[in-house]
């Protein structure tokens, strides 16, 4: 009750970075009342800036395929499942110096016209 009916700042935060940068969710439940109510407020604002791809849940268990793939429609989430939190670490560490080689291609893309 109190989450949704004081504007608190993790709410907010929350609602802020969903809008703006890539969030991986852990640690909660799919189901979790108030992360929906924030999930449905950003889907709601349709803003510009959100971009609909950057949502990831991580999850140690396999989730039910209807649940999948509801969140996948409404919100773009997209489910990273039997996966513990020590495994998905150590492969964004084993991935990240192809994610910065990839980056620094993008960038030297942006001068050209």
């Amino acid at each position: 009750y109190n989450f949704q009916n004081n504007n608190n700042y993790f709410s907010r935060k929350f609602f802020t970075l969903l809008q703006e940068t890539t969030v991986v969710i852990m640690g909660y439940s799919l189901g979790d009342f108030n992360l929906n109510s924030i999930l449905n407020e950003v889907k709601n604002s349709k803003n510009e800036s959100f971009k609909r791809s950057d949502i990831y849940y991580v999850s140690k268990d396999k989730i039910p395929d209807i649940i999948e793939r509801f969140y996948a429609i409404t919100y773009a989430i997209k489910v990273i499942q039997n996966t513990d939190i020590n495994s998905f670490f150590t492969n964004i560490e084993q991935e990240y110096s192809t994610a910065e080689e990839l980056i620094k291609t993008v960038e030297n893309l942006k001068g050209v016209r």
